[in-house]
C-alpha cells in the first residue's frame, strides 16, 4: 500500500512568508500611524532568518515552534510561535532605542489588525532570494484555516555597539492558531 498523508497540511513556511507580504503591504500605514506621516522609514532589509544586518530598519520573520492537539473529527488543532525581529540603527543610542519602541509597536499593531483571511490572499513578497525579486504568493490552502493571530509579548532587547554606528534590536512574539482538515 502506498503512503498517503493523514492531514492537508502544511509547514510553517507558507504561514510566514504570507505574514511577511502584509507586513511589506501594510507596514507605511502601521509606520504613519505609530510615527507620523513619513517620520519612520519603511524597512529596508528582510530576512527568514537570523544573520548580520547591513540595511536598517531590519526585520526578521521565522517560524519558531509548532504545538499540535490530538485530533477531533479530522480536523488537527496547532500553535505556531513566530518570531518578528526588528533592528533599528542610530548614532545616538537615546534615539536608537526609541526608534526600536516605535517599530515594535508598529509591528504589533500591524499583526493585530490586518484581516486573517488575508492569508488566503494572493500577495507579492519581495526577497532577493527569488528569482527575478519576487515571489506571487498563492494564499494558504482551503484545508489550512488560521484562526487566530495574537501578539503574545514584546522584547526590546539590549544595545550593542557596530561598526557602522549603535544598533539596537527587538521582538515581537506571535501565537498564531491553526486548523487543519484531514485529507
Amino acid at each position: 500500500m502506498a503512503w498517503t498523508w493523514k492531514y492537508n497540511s502544511i509547514s510553517a513556511k507558507p504561514i510566514i512568508r504570507q505574514l511577511m507580504a502584509i507586513v511589506q503591504r501594510d507596514q507605511r500605514a502601521a509606520l504613519d500611524h505609530v510615527g507620523g506621516t513619513n517620520v519612520l522609514p519603511s524597512f529596508s532589509g528582510y530576512y527568514f532568518s537570523e544573520r548580520p544586518v547591513k540595511q536598517f530598519p531590519a526585520l526578521m520573520l521565522r517560524a519558531s515552534r509548532r504545538a499540535f492537539t490530538r485530533e477531533v473529527a479530522g480536523t488537527r488543532q496547532g500553535t505556531l510561535e513566530a518570531l518578528a525581529g526588528v533592528a533599528v540603527q542610530h548614532q545616538d543610542p537615546e534615539a536608537a532605542a526609541e526608534l526600536l519602541y516605535d517599530y515594535l509597536e508598529a509591528l504589533a499593531e500591524l499583526f493585530e489588525s490586518f484581516p486573517l483571511s488575508d492569508l488566503s490572499v494572493p500577495l507579492t513578497l519581495t526577497h532577493p532570494m527569488f528569482s527575478g525579486g519576487s515571489l506571487t504568493l498563492t494564499g494558504l490552502p482551503a484545508t489550512t484555516r488560521v484562526t487566530d493571530v495574537f501578539v503574545a509579548r514584546d522584547d526590546s532587547g539590549a544595545l550593542a555597539r557596530l561598526r557602522e554606528g549603535f544598533a539596537t534590536a527587538g521582538v515581537v512574539t506571535l501565537t498564531i492558531d491553526v486548523e487543519e482538515q484531514q485529507a
